[in-house]
């Protein structure tokens, strides 16, 4: 379930970034809208990222990866920083 809120910020986050820099392209304000949902949903799924990282590292009696434990926190943090920016 941790990978899983990884991916989901991963590819929310990168979707919502295509959708708010592609601009008004199409000539309605729905692509900046479900690109702030999507920015949400990002964030949303960040943090509980983080929460679940904290379960993992206490719970499995071997730890996740360095490289994988760094990854998702590194997208996480980008991701709430990027939420409080826009």
């Amino acid at each position: 379930m941790w990978m899983m809120s990884v991916m989901t910020t991963v590819v929310c986050g990168v979707a919502a970034l295509v959708l708010l820099t592609a601009g008004n392209r199409a000539g309605t304000d729905y692509p900046q809208l479900f690109g702030r949902i999507l920015q949400f949903s990002a964030f949303v799924s960040a943090v509980v990222s983080l929460v679940l990282l904290g379960a993992v590292l206490k719970v499995r009696s071997e730890p996740p990866p360095a490289a994988v434990t760094w990854f998702a926190v590194v997208v996480a943090l980008l991701t709430i920083g990027a939420a409080f920016l826009h």
